[in-house]
């Protein structure tokens, strides 16, 4: 918690530093004021904020406030498949499976070379008991990173899952 007010004392200062500034040059408070209103308009829409901002919370175990920041992130811009997969991370550690399962396929939809997404959405699907996804997708992220440390433990897992039908 004392990061995230940290981040928002430092934008404050910021904001105050702004307000003086365009006070000296335009010697107008009016004008200063609206100024920061402005700056502060701009930075609540930012799609990057809301997403700073639900990664923070979630770094703090706060899933369940950094859900609906990741939501406005890709309400803002939903072309940006790391949005999905934080959200996806969140519901995970909330044991929303499903919805996160749904967050990490459009992130892959969205960008098929990434490997967390592809990690992340196999061990759901094993949770989900869908065996078949979950030996799919652990190949998907050895093609994709088959020198991962992990890479021999999931080969293992996988000729496991073929063997057995799956």
């Amino acid at each position: 918690m004392q990061s995230i007010d940290e981040v928002f004392t430092t934008l404050w200062q910021a904001g105050v530093l702004v307000v003086l500034t365009v006070f000296v040059f335009l010697q107008n408070w009016r004008e200063a004021l609206d100024d920061f209103e402005a700056c502060a308009k701009a930075l609540e829409g930012s799609h990057a904020y809301h997403n700073s901002k639900g990664v923070a919370l979630a770094k703090l175990g706060r899933d369940q406030d950094a859900l609906p920041e990741f939501s406005k992130a890709i309400r803002l811009r939903d072309s940006v498949p790391n949005y999905y997969l934080n959200r996806a991370s969140s519901q995970v550690a909330l044991g929303l499976d499903s919805a996160a399962e749904a967050d990490l396929t459009k992130a892959i939809q969205l960008d098929r070379d990434m490997a967390t997404a592809y990690f992340l959405r196999a061990s759901v699907r094993k949770r989900l008991g869908n065996l078949s996804g979950t030996r799919q997708d652990w190949q998907e992220f050895l093609r994709i990173k088959p020198s991962s440390r992990v890479a021999p433990d999931l080969r293992a897992a996988v000729e496991k899952l073929r063997a057995a039908g799956y």
